[in-house]
């Protein structure tokens, strides 16, 4: 079963320890066996603002592989931004895996 990690914050938190807080969320579940990522902005409403997907899915691609843990996970992203085929492209090229926009 996959975990969900959402990828929003509020505005007044430092996005960069947010990101770091995800990360750790990640590899935390890969620890526990977890074998799929969910990186989630469906929780973006008037108090919460999304991490650009590119962003958290890249952060959380190379913050695993350097942590040798990349080739146990796939990073799966559900997220409103991806629009454009550039979009898709760009995510699957920094790291993800699949794409639910």
């Amino acid at each position: 079963k996959p975990v969900v990690l959402d990828i929003t914050f509020k505005p007044d938190e430092n996005l960069e320890q947010k990101l770091d807080e995800i990360f750790k969320k990640a590899e935390n579940a890969i620890d526990s066996g977890i074998k799929s990522i969910i990186l989630s902005d469906k929780n973006t409403d008037a108090e919460n603002v999304a991490i650009p997907a590119l962003l958290a899915v890249a952060g959380l691609h190379h913050y695993l592989i350097r942590n040798k843990k990349r080739n146990e996970i796939d990073i799966l992203v559900e997220t409103g931004e991806a629009r454009e085929i550039m979009h898709f492209a760009l995510l699957i090229g920094y790291g993800a895996t699949a794409i639910n926009p």
